[in-house]
C-alpha cells in the first residue's frame, strides 16, 4: 500500500478524509472535557481523599500551571518537528496522564496526573494548524468546526462532571477522555497528512525557562490570591518574578538566533488583538462556568438561587453549551457574509449583554437560562471567528507559535476571571457565605470585560477580499 499523501501533495480539490477530521475533532474535544470536567466536583476529589481545600485545589491550579507553560513551547515545537507528530505524542502523554489519575491513589498522585495532563496543552495550535495545512485555502470552516467542538465540550464537560460521578464514580471523569484520546491518537497516526516539517533550530533553553517562570509566577499569583491574600508577601513576590522573567525572556527572544515566540508576530495586529479578546473571552467564560452552579444551588436562606444539586446546577449551562456549537458552526457563513471583524464585536457584544442580563435579571431560572443561552452564542461565534483570524493572520510556518499564544492568552485570562470572581464573591459574606451582592457584582465585573473585549474587537485587521480567512470549505 503506497504510504499517503502529504497535504502538499493532495490535489487541492480532493476532499478532506473524514477519519482525519473525526481525529481533529476528538482531540479538542477530549482535550476541553479534561479542561472542565473536574471543575464542578472538586469537592468530591476533597471527600474521597480526605485533602483540605487548599490542596484539592492544586488538582486544578497544577494543570493550568503545566498546560499555561507548554501550550506556546509544543506550539512552536510542531512548527519546527512537524504537527502531526507532535499532536501524537502529545494525545499519547494526554492519555497517559489520565490513566495514571484514574487509578491514582493519594491527592498527590491526582496532581501530579493533572500536571502530566497539562503537557496536552498543545492540541488546540497543533489542530489548528493542521487543519490550515489540510484544507489550504479552504480552512475557514474547518477551523470555526474545530473552536466550536472545543468551546462546546469546555461547556458539557461541566454538565456532564456531575452525572458521571453518580453513576461510575470520579473516576470516570478521566477514563471517559482518556478513551477519546488514545482512539484520536491511533486515527491521526493512521490518517493525518505528515508534510515535510518547516525545520530549524530548537528554541534557546534559556528562553524555555525564562518564559516558563514568567507564566507559572503569574498564574499562582492569579490562582492564589484569594487564599494567600492579594497583598500577601507570597502574591506580590509572584507577581515581581513574573514581571522580571518576562522582561529577561523579551529581551533573550530579541537577541536569539531561533526565538522561542517570534516577537514581530505579536506585533501583528490580528496576532495581538485576537489574543486580547481571547484572554478577556477566557475571563468571562472560566468565571461564569464556574461561579454559576454555585450561584444556583444557593437556597432560601442564602437569599439567591434555587436550591439546586450539582447536577441540576450544571443543566443550567446546557443553553449555553447547545448554542455554542451551533452558532460556532454558523460563524463561517456570517464570516463571509459580513466580515470576521464585524461578527467578533457582535459576538462580544452579545456576551457583554448576556452579563448585564444576569446581573439585572437572576431571580427566575428562565432568566438564567435565557443568559446561558445569549452567553454560548455570542462566545461560540467569537471563537470560531479568532480561530480562522489568528492563524490567517501569520504564514503556515508560525501557525503552531500563534495558536499557541492565543490559547495561552484564554487560559491565563480564565485563571485571572475565576480569581477575580472568588475575590468579590468571597469578600460579599462572613464565614465563607456569599451574598446576593456579592454574585451580582461578580456578573456585572465580566459584563465590564466584555465591554473591553468589544472595543479590541473594532481595531481586529479587515481580511482582503478573497482572502483564505473568508473562504469555506467544500
Amino acid at each position: 500500500m503506497p504510504p499517503p499523501r502529504t497535504a502538499d501533495e493532495r490535489p487541492e480539490q480532493e476532499p478532506p478524509h473524514t477519519l482525519a477530521m473525526a481525529a481533529l475533532l476528538v482531540s479538542v474535544a477530549s482535550f476541553s472535557l479534561l479542561q472542565s470536567l473536574i471543575v464542578p466536583v472538586l469537592g468530591t476529589f476533597q471527600d474521597a481523599y480526605d485533602a483540605s481545600p487548599g490542596t484539592v485545589a492544586w488538582v486544578l491550579t497544577g494543570y493550568l500551571l503545566s498546560a499555561s507553560v507548554t501550550t506556546p513551547i509544543v506550539g512552536r515545537l510542531g512548527d519546527i518537528v512537524g504537527k502531526t507528530q507532535m499532536l501524537i505524542i502529545t494525545l499519547a502523554i494526554l492519555s497517559g496522564g489520565s490513566l495514571i489519575a484514574s487509578v491514582a491513589p493519594s491527592i498527590h498522585w491526582l496532581i501530579a496526573a493533572r500536571v502530566l495532563q497539562g503537557l496536552g496543552g498543545g492540541v488546540l495550535p497543533l489542530t489548528y494548524g493542521i487543519a490550515r495545512d489540510m484544507f489550504h485555502l479552504r480552512y475557514s470552516g474547518a477551523l470555526a468546526t474545530l473552536a466550536s467542538v472545543a468551546a462546546g465540550s469546555f461547556g458539557i464537560g461541566i454538565i456532564l462532571a456531575g452525572p458521571i460521578v453518580e453513576l461510575v464514580g470520579f473516576r470516570g471523569l478521566f477514563l471517559v477522555p482518556m478513551a477519546m484520546t488514545t482512539a484520536a491518537g491511533i486515527a491521526a497516526y493512521l490518517r493525518l497528512p505528515r508534510p515535510t516539517p518547516a525545520g530549524g533550530r530548537l528554541p534557546s533553553a534559556r528562553s524555555t525557562v525564562l518564559l516558563t517562570a514568567s507564566l507559572i509566577s503569574l498564574l499562582l499569583a492569579l490562582s492564589k490570591g484569594v487564599d494567600w491574600g492579594w497583598d500577601a508577601p507570597r502574591t506580590l513576590t509572584a507577581g515581581a518574578l513574573s514581571v522580571v522573567a518576562g522582561v529577561l525572556w523579551v529581551r533573550s527572544e530579541r537577541s536569539a538566533s531561533t526565538p522561542l515566540v517570534d516577537l514581530r508576530l505579536m506585533g501583528r495586529r490580528g496576532v495581538w488583538s485576537t489574543s486580547a479578546i481571547a484572554g478577556l473571552v477566557g475571563f468571562s467564560t472560566f468565571a461564569l462556568y464556574g461561579f454559576l452552579p454555585q450561584f444556583v444551588q444557593g437556597g432560601p436562606a442564602d437569599g439567591f438561587g434555587f436550591g439546586a444539586s450539582i447536577t441540576q446546577s450544571c443543566a443550567f449551562l446546557v443553553p449555553a453549551a447547545i448554542t455554542s456549537f451551533i452558532f460556532g458552526m454558523a460563524a463561517p457563513r456570517l464570516e463571509r457574509s459580513l466580515g470576521a471583524r464585524p461578527v467578533i464585536v457582535g459576538g462580544c457584544a452579545v456576551i457583554a449583554t448576556s452579563l448585564f442580563w444576569l446581573t439585572a435579571r437572576h431571580t427566575q431560572p428562565w432568566q438564567i437560562h435565557t443568559a446561558s443561552a445569549m452567553f454560548g452564542a455570542g462566545s461560540g461565534v467569537v471563537i470560531a471567528c479568532m480561530a480562522t483570524v489568528v492563524i490567517s493572520s501569520v504564514p503556515s510556518g508560525q501557525s503552531g507559535a500563534a495558536g499557541g499564544l492565543n490559547a495561552n492568552a484564554r487560559t491565563l485570562g480564565g485563571s485571572a476571571g475565576a480569581a477575580a470572581m472568588a475575590a468579590i464573591v468571597d469578600s460579599s459574606g462572613v464565614a465563607g457565605h456569599p451574598t446576593s451582592g456579592g454574585f451580582t457584582a461578580g456578573f456585572a465585573m465580566l459584563g465590564v470585560s466584555m465591554v473591553l473585549a468589544t472595543a479590541a474587537a473594532c481595531v481586529l485587521p479587515t481580511p482582503r477580499r478573497g482572502s483564505p480567512a473568508v473562504l469555506p470549505i467544500a
